[in-house]
């Protein structure tokens, strides 16, 4: 990640590391109206309040609807070494780019229904009756997967109501892709099965076939050369007609997650 200072209103060097702004790998400098603490921060029950290097109160703001913490702080205190090399932050104690989310890309081509989420969201479900329920998204909304909660990281979801896929133009920079697949607890009906496809110039390279209830499963599979990179992931469901609404009555939730593409 890139870093930039910069100078706003009344706010002046006070975000992330002092006297420092951070950006996405282009940097720019922007005007921003933010609003300075009011948030408590709690790690696993013990309430934090935020100091710098030099022992100052760093309180966290909110930017756009954002929250935004100083990153040094919560580094120390989650016992995670931070370095910054020129214009780059390394946490941990590597100090290489060895893979990016998949996230970061863009699909040159994707079906209608394609979603990728980033640190925030999940599924939500609304129950009609004794027989139909549908499940959809919602940033407000959790993914769980045997009854264990994920976090929506480089994400891509399929509510089972039709297949999703993404094509992405690679050129062959990249050796692996790495993940996890899992139904969603939200899924409906008592036999939920879900797909997942990963299609390497043109040639199946992968497929699993995964079930309701069972922890998701990591995939590691070789890209090395590929250009053209397709993923599908698709799952049963069965809908009927009830007074004009198109109801489910199974619905197959799917959840791929923490896809990284590897160097």
């Amino acid at each position: 990640m890139k870093i930039k200072s910069f100078v706003s209103g009344f706010l002046c060097a006070c975000f992330l590391i002092t006297g420092l702004y951070a950006f996405a790998d282009s940097g720019f400098v922007r005007q921003v109206t933010a609003i300075v603490g009011g948030v408590d921060i709690v790690l696993d029950g013990v309430k934090l309040f935020p100091r710098d290097a030099d022992g100052r109160p760093v309180p966290p703001l909110i930017i756009d609807g954002t929250t935004y913490v100083p990153i040094r702080y919560l580094t120390v205190v989650m016992n995670k070494k931070m370095t910054m090399d020129g214009n780059t932050l390394y946490f941990g104690n590597e100090q290489q780019i060895k893979a990016i989310y998949l996230s970061e890309l863009t699909p040159v081509l994707k079906s209608e229904n394609w979603n990728q989420y980033g640190m925030m969201g999940g599924w939500v479900k609304t129950v009609y009756d004794d027989k139909h329920a549908r499940t959809s998204y919602s940033k407000a909304g959790t993914m769980r997967i045997a009854g264990k909660e994920y976090l929506s990281v480089s994400t891509i979801l399929n509510d089972g109501l039709s297949t999703t896929w993404g094509i992405y133009t690679l050129g062959g920079r990249y050796a692996r892709i790495t993940g996890y697949f899992g139904i969603d607890d939200a899924s409906t009906g008592t036999k939920c099965t879900g797909e997942l496809e990963i299609i390497g110039d043109g040639v199946t390279l992968k497929k699993i076939t995964h079930y309701k209830g069972i922890v998701p499963e990591y995939f590691d599979v070789d890209i090395k050369g590929v250009d053209i990179l397709t993923i599908k992931v698709s799952g049963e469901s069965i809908t009927e007609t009830v007074n004009g609404q198109v109801l489910p009555t199974q619905q197959t939730v799917c959840d791929v997650f923490d896809i990284k593409l590897h160097y």
